[in-house]
């Protein structure tokens, strides 16, 4: 039995992406609004 822990979804990897964006946007939005 071989784990397949090399190989990542495309779909986890835009998800992950999303969730980085979003906290560095509304990051950015909270530090440009004070």
């Amino acid at each position: 039995m071989q784990s397949q822990k090399k190989y990542i979804p495309n779909e986890l990897l835009i998800a992950i992406g999303i969730l980085i964006f979003e906290l560095a946007y509304f990051t950015f939005l909270s530090n440009w609004l004070n």
